[in-house]
C-alpha cells in the first residue's frame, strides 16, 4: 500500500510539473500564433515582390542629381498602382550620455522605419497616444521626428518624451507620440518584426537640401532603403507587374536593384516549420525536466529525508528541473529572446516551489520523521 501511494505521489507531482512548465509555453505560443493570424489576413493574398538598392550608396556622387534620381524611382515605383510598403530596419545610435530608457545596449537601438500605409494595413494601434499621421513624414531641418514604442517600454517612458540619437549618422531629436499595444507586428509572406522591444519612426521625406557630407550620406541611405520596398501584386497580375516594376529600376544612375518573391505558399511553410519548432522546444523541454526531475528525486530519496537540508534538496530540485527545460527551449528556440527565457525560469520556479513543499507537508503529515 505504502509503495501504491508513493508511485501515486510521484505521478501527481509529475503532471504538476508538467503543467506548470507546458502552460506558459503553449500560452506563448496560442498568444503569438493568434497575433500574427489577425494580422496577416489582408496581407497573404497576392505575391510580394521585394526591392533591394545593391550599389553601395558611398560609392554613389555627394550630388543633388542623385538625389532626385532616387526621389524620381519613389515615385514611380508609387505610382504603379499596387500597394508599395516600407518597411526597413536601421538601428539609431545613443546621443544621449544614459541608456534609453533602460535598454540592454548603450549604444545602439533597434529601431524600424515604416510609411504610413504599413499603419493601416498591418492593423497596428496604439495603448497610448496616438499612431504616426501623414505630417511626421514631412521633415524640415530641426524638426523632432516622432517615434512610436513598443509595449516594452509601457512604464519606462511617458508620451512627450524627447531624447537625441543618430539616424545614418546625422544627429536628430525624436518625440515619443505613442505606445504600440502589446503583440504588434509587421508580417508579409516572407517578413515578420515583433515590434514589442522597436522603435518605429517614420520613413521620412526630407524637405532640406543637405549641406555636408554627413548629411548627403544619410539622405543617400535613405532614398536607398525608401526605394527598396515590397510590393504586393495579384498573382494574376504578377508578370506584368514584375515587367513594370523591372523598367523602373533598370539603368538608373543610382545603380543596381535586385528583384526578388515569395507566395502565400512560401508563408504557410515558414509558419508551419516555427510551429513544429515550437512545439518540438516544448515536447523535448518538457521531456528533459521530467528525467531531470526524476533523477533528483531518487537522489533525494536516498538522504536528507527531514530538517533543512531535505528543503535544501527540494529547492535544488525545483531549480535544476526548471533550469533544465528553460535552457533546452531557450536552445532550440532562441527567437524567444534570452530575457523571456529567464522570466520563465524565475516564474516555473517560484510556483513549483510553492506546490513542491505543499505536497511534501502534506506527505510528511502522514509519516513519521525518519533519521538518516
Amino acid at each position: 500500500m505504502n509503495a501504491l501511494k508513493k508511485i501515486l505521489w510521484y505521478i501527481l507531482c509529475g503532471i504538476v510539473l508538467a503543467a506548470l512548465l507546458t502552460s506558459f509555453a503553449a500560452g506563448e505560443l496560442i498568444f503569438r500564433l493568434q497575433t500574427r493570424d489577425a494580422q496577416s489576413i489582408a496581407q497573404d493574398s497576392g505575391i510580394f515582390l521585394d526591392l533591394q538598392h545593391e550599389t553601395n550608396p558611398f560609392d554613389l556622387e555627394d550630388t543633388e542629381e542623385i538625389l532626385k534620381e532616387f526621389r524620381a524611382i519613389y515615385e514611380q515605383l508609387a505610382a504603379l498602382g499596387y500597394d508599395y510598403y516600407e518597411i526597413y530596419q536601421q538601428p539609431l545610435l545613443n546621443g544621449d550620455s544614459e541608456t534609453l530608457y533602460g535598454s540592454d545596449s548603450s549604444e545602439f537601438y533597434s529601431c524600424v522605419q515604416i510609411s504610413e500605409n504599413v499603419q493601416r494595413d498591418f492593423n497596428l494601434s496604439t495603448a497610448a497616444g496616438r499612431l504616426l499621421e501623414e505630417d511626421d513624414y514631412w521633415i524640415s531641418r530641426g524638426k523632432q521626428i516622432p517615434v512610436l514604442l513598443g509595449s516594452a517600454y509601457a512604464g519606462k517612458a511617458e508620451l512627450g518624451d524627447v531624447f537625441s540619437a543618430e539616424y545614418l549618422f546625422s544627429p536628430f531629436e525624436f518625440v515619443v507620440v505613442g505606445f504600440l499595444d502589446p503583440g504588434s507586428a509587421v508580417e508579409t509572406s516572407n517578413l515578420w518584426i515583433d515590434l514589442d522591444e522597436k522603435l518605429v519612426i517614420p520613413s521620412v521625406d526630407f524637405q532640406y537640401a543637405p549641406e555636408s557630407e554627413t548629411e548627403y550620406v544619410t539622405q543617400k541611405i535613405h532614398a536607398a532603403n525608401k526605394t527598396s520596398g515590397k510590393l504586393r501584386l495579384p498573382e494574376e497580375k504578377f508578370a506584368e507587374g514584375l515587367q513594370k516594376v523591372s523598367s523602373v529600376v533598370e539603368g538608373r544612375k543610382v545603380g543596381e536593384y535586385s528583384l526578388s518573391f515569395s507566395t502565400y505558399e512560401g508563408a504557410i511553410n515558414a509558419k508551419g516549420s516555427s510551429l513544429k519548432n515550437m512545439l518540438r522546444s516544448i515536447v523535448i523541454g518538457f521531456l528533459t525536466a521530467l528525467a531531470a526531475y526524476a533523477a533528483l528525486l531518487r537522489i533525494r530519496h536516498v538522504r536528507f529525508k527531514t530538517g533543512r537540508k531535505r528543503i535544501l534538496a527540494d529547492l535544488l530540485l525545483c531549480f535544476f528541473a526548471v533550469g533544465s527545460s528553460a535552457a533546452v527551449n531557450i536552445w532550440l528556440y532562441r527567437s524567444w529572446g534570452f530575457r523571456y527565457g529567464v522570466s520563465l525560469y524565475f516564474i516555473c520556479f517560484c510556483c513549483l516551489l510553492l506546490v513542491f513543499l505543499l505536497l511534501s507537508d502534506l506527505k510528511n503529515a502522514n509519516e513519521k520523521p525518519q533519521s538518516m
